[in-house]
């Protein structure tokens, strides 16, 4: 077995009294890290069915997997942060290490180096669709705790000019991949098809809120339009203009972001607002 606890080597794994553990796996060489869980049972029917292969587990992750295959599992540290007694414990508190050291944004000190080799939080897309997401999850996001503290770490992720930098590259580089764009828009199709879907989004795009919202960012201008033809115009409030024009705001608001693969919006091919931070998202 190779595991030891952080803070107190002396300790032993507990497996007959816990579900499982958080625990950190570090590269000697690089100080690069992985933070996950593991349980010590296999379920079954909600009972613990068989131990699971924890004692012997190097994680998930197929990159820090591959380095442990080519440099050999002596170049790694594996430590249990913590064992926890139920599998909504042992989640919520992987998700909240993975938050708190900020595991998709951290670099190495003094390069450019991810700090982490971990590619998601617990083990989902951050932006999983609620509906989509399992029974678990969704029973952790009605602990006011647990919204607290991710909302915290969200935000506090989103405020890093590097971390928005690397989310809107990453972004950009999906949508610039004609099989990606063709499946979103087959799975947007899809949902506006749904008329539940299409009620519950007119309802939101209908309220004061969202049109307020639109407007203020598409008024702070200004703005430049860029027709097919060549012609340029410059005008304080892209708002207004597009209201008494007969243009839609919301496909000249994603023209001017670049968002899902828009070029055009009828003779307008592109929308600039000459005051954008180049850093911005």
């Amino acid at each position: 077995m190779h595991w030891t606890f952080r803070d107190d080597k002396t300790k032993i794994p507990q497996p007959d009294e816990y579900f499982g553990f958080v625990y950190v796996i570090t590269n000697k060489l690089t100080t690069k890290q992985y933070i996950g869980c593991k349980q010590y049972w296999q379920m079954r029917k909600k009972k613990k069915h068989k131990p699971s292969s924890w004692r012997v587990y190097t994680s998930s992750s197929k990159y820090l997997n591959e380095d442990i295959d080519k440099i050999g599992k002596r170049r790694f540290k594996f430590e249990i942060i913590q064992e926890y007694k139920t599998k909504r414990g042992l989640h919520y508190y992987e998700q909240y290490y993975q938050m708190k050291h900020h595991v998709l944004t951290a670099v190495i000190e003094g390069t450019d180096e991810p700090a982490y080799y971990n590619k998601n939080i617990g083990g989902i897309r951050f932006y999983c669709p609620l509906e989509k997401a399992s029974e678990s999850t969704k029973a952790q996001w009605t602990d006011p705790e647990y919204r607290k503290i991710m909302s915290a770490s969200v935000k506090a992720q989103w405020a890093d000019p590097k971390f928005r930098k690397k989310m809107s590259a990453s972004a950009k580089a999906r949508w610039d991949d004609p099989e990606y764009r063709k499946k979103k828009t087959e799975d947007s199709k899809a949902n506006w098809a749904d008329p539940e879907y299409r009620k519950k989004q007119m309802k939101v795009r209908d309220g004061p809120e969202f049109r307020k919202k639109l407007s203020d960012a598409m008024s702070k201008g200004p703005y430049r339009i860029t027709f097919d033809t060549g012609r340029e115009i410059t005008l304080d409030s892209l708002h207004m203009w597009a209201r008494e024009n007969g243009y839609d705001q919301s496909s000249l608001s994603k023209l001017r972001r670049k968002k899902r693969g828009m070029t055009r919006h009828k003779d307008i091919v592109k929308v600039e607002r000459l005051t954008d931070d180049p850093n911005e998202e």
